[in-house]
């Protein structure tokens, strides 16, 4: 039974509704409706798992012919296709209706949206044939957060659409820094990624620009006082940090394995701040 936990990326749906938590109580603004909250977050687990599930039927040739992916549960065949198949048809039937009876249809919209980008727009049709294929998954990965805001605000708004464009912004720099660090990996899987397709000059610049419009965008939502200064100036701390170590990399000669891994260590603590920075800034102890 493990290996049904294990197919399901556990980690991925982790730092996913972490993000739809921060969502949520940045539109909540303090009064928090904790069973939407719970709603919410149990229909995107169920939807984000069959989304892993089936990404891990599609790519099962060529998780085996990288060494971090080697060891997963279909290509060592501890699970078979079949079975996986069943189990992400009943994961997403059951999050997909959670969604659509006990949150709101924005939400059922969004989640179906990001479903459909993420098994077909990037891992069918993009991931193995363009450089392009980051930006299409990043569609998919950022709308977590934006469940979290939109199941309270039931509408899209400016806040949203910058929240939004934050955590895309956010993703393409993350990965990045993830195919910096397994590039040995990704050339062997043939996959066209940027530093395989460009070089690694290229992509480096990359992180940094990305980084930049993270730090705007968040800026942004200073300026139209989404967010609190105390919010603003802690995040900017962490940011500016994150900025400095990709422009290091680019700039000074490196052991790129050991900055890529750094790059994507502190990629994760800024956005892990983000979101808390948004719990923290909205929740009001009673």
């Amino acid at each position: 039974m493990i290996n049904y936990f294990y197919i399901i990326k556990p980690r991925i749906i982790v730092g996913n509704l972490i993000s739809l938590i921060g969502g949520f109580f940045l539109a909540s603004r303090g009064t928090v409706i904790w069973d939407l909250l719970f709603f919410s977050l149990t229909g995107t687990l169920f939807v984000i798992a069959s989304a892993c599930v089936f990404n891990n039927v599609i790519d099962i040739d060529l998780d085996k012919k990288m060494n971090r992916t080697k060891n997963r549960v279909l290509p060592k065949k501890l699970i078979s296709v079949k079975n996986a198949c069943v189990y992400g048809i009943l994961l997403a039937v059951i999050g997909f209706n959670i969604i659509y009876f006990y949150v709101n249809h924005l939400c059922f919209y969004l989640i179906m949206f990001a479903f459909f980008i993420y098994i077909f727009a990037y891992t069918l049709l993009t991931k193995r044939y363009s450089v392009y294929s980051t930006f299409i998954g990043s569609l998919a990965g950022a709308i977590p957060p934006i469940i979290g805001y939109c199941s309270v605000r039931d509408k899209i708004d400016l806040c949203s659409l910058l929240l939004y464009f934050s955590l895309i912004f956010w993703q393409i720099s993350h990965f990045y820094s993830i195919a910096l660090h397994y590039l040995e990996d990704y050339r062997k899987s043939g996959m066209p990624i940027l530093p395989v397709y460009k070089n690694i000059k290229i992509t480096k610049i990359y992180i940094i620009l990305f980084i930049i419009f993270y730090i705007v965008v968040n800026t942004i939502l200073l300026y139209f006082s989404y967010v609190k200064i105390q919010y603003f100036i802690t995040l900017a701390i962490f940011s500016f940090l994150w900025l400095f170590l990709a422009i290091y990399g680019l700039f000074i000669h490196v052991n790129l394995r050991l900055w890529s891994k750094n790059l994507f260590i502190f990629s994760l603590l800024t956005i892990c701040v983000n979101m808390l920075l948004m719990i923290t800034d909205n929740f009001r102890f009673l």
